[in-house]
């Protein structure tokens, strides 16, 4: 009689998470028997990124062909490439998104930006049917034309967190929406302020909020969309982009009537001139929550850089006591000011008081605002405004 050898499965997860980032040896442990199958399989599609090589042919033919094996898929990633796409490539892709199930990120760009069917409910089962997707991400980047494929996707997606937009609706096509109540969990937003704007109107529960000003539309719609934040009460992160300086004193303004507990506001044009900078400076101490600010300095003339923006700081900091860090983007640099109040010595100040009558002295302690305290950090970037400072803030 033969004797059979079982490996009970802790053991073998345990085994597969010893062997973790050696997929080679992952991949031989799918095929030693069938107690290491399942944990080595598990971890084999877990992370899942596709391209239009010959290379990851077999893998696209197994994801869109067993759906067993697309469930163990965790982080899926289409990302965009310039290399021409036949049409055989995204219908396989299609079979496969119509497959994966609960995920942490999900990841769809697409270079042409023509292949957003791929996002659409099945076919023969109605747009507005939830039930017609199994996908369900916690995360999603997507970067495809906004429109009715996108949204019926989003309607589907009430697990959703975090998502990031990176394209708008296209030249002469109506904006798709959302239905009301679409994305009930959703945090975390960028996009452009026309999608942002869908947003709003859906009745989304934001705490942080990026918004990409890509054209003169978006400009002129932003001083409507601003006053419209304070649906948003739990806001604490707001981020706008490529903001014209003429437009920060006004926006400033409605932002802090709207948006009362920011503990993070980026990407302001700093005015040069110094009443309307001290304008900007005053309205933002009306927030007593403002921790971290990024300032906009690419317009000066001459460029402020270095020891230079310390004043600034310090200008900001007398209004706004709650403050943490300034930064400062000019061309191709991200200057960083961090306050640390704990390594500035407290002033004693004697003064003589006169009660009753009678003379007495007494020490009160000050703490005065001035250039000690600030340590500074040059951060070179080749890319505007992408940080994720404004998603860290909790």
């Amino acid at each position: 009689m033969s004797v059979q050898h079982i490996v009970p499965p802790e053991v073998a997860s345990n085994i597969v998470q010893h062997a973790a980032g050696d997929r080679q040896t992952i991949f031989l442990l799918t095929r030693i028997s069938r107690s290491f199958q399942e944990a080595a399989e598990k971890a084999l599609y877990e992370q899942v990124e596709v391209y239009p090589h010959p290379r990851y042919y077999p893998l696209i033919r197994t994801l869109s062909s067993c759906s067993r094996v697309t469930g163990y898929v965790r982080f899926f990633t289409m990302a965009r490439t310039n290399i021409p796409i036949p049409s055989d490539f995204w219908e396989a892709i299609r079979k496969i998104v119509v497959r994966l199930r609960d995920l942490d990120r999900f990841i769809f760009e697409d270079q042409t930006m023509q292949n957003g069917w791929v996002l659409a409910p099945p076919q023969g089962q109605a747009a507005d049917d939830n039930k017609s997707w199994t996908l369900s991400a916690e995360e999603a980047r997507i970067s495809v034309p906004w429109d009715e494929n996108v949204t019926a996707f989003l309607n589907t997606q009430d697990r959703l967190r975090s998502l990031q937009v990176l394209a708008g609706a296209l030249e002469n096509v109506p904006m798709a929406s959302l239905w009301t109540g679409a994305l009930p969990l959703l945090t975390h937003f960028e996009g452009p302020l026309m999608v942002a704007d869908q947003l709003l109107q859906c009745g989304v529960s934001l705490t942080h909020f990026k918004v990409i000003l890509e054209s003169e539309d978006d400009i002129s719609l932003l001083p409507l969309v601003v006053p419209s934040l304070n649906r948003l009460p739990k806001l604490r992160s707001l981020a706008i982009t490529h903001l014209p300086p003429e437009m920060a004193c006004s926006t400033v303004s409605a932002i802090c009537r709207n948006c009362p507990n920011l503990q993070y506001l980026g990407y302001l044009p700093l005015p040069m001139e110094h009443r309307p900078r001290m304008s900007v400076m005053k309205m933002l101490g009306r927030l007593p929550r403002l921790a971290y600010v990024e300032f906009d300095v690419r317009h000066w003339t001459p460029p402020v850089a270095g020891l230079f923006q310390r004043p600034f700081a310090v200008e900001l900091l007398m209004v706004a006591r709650s403050l943490r860090s300034v930064f400062f983007w000019n061309v191709v640099d991200r200057g960083c000011w961090t306050w640390h109040p704990e390594s500035v010595p407290t002033l004693t100040n004697t003064e003589q008081e006169v009660q009753g009558g009678h003379a007495a002295s007494g020490n009160t302690n000050t703490n005065f605002v001035g250039v000690e305290g600030w340590r500074h950090q040059f951060q070179p970037t080749n890319y505007t405004f992408c940080t994720f400072t404004w998603r860290s803030i909790v």
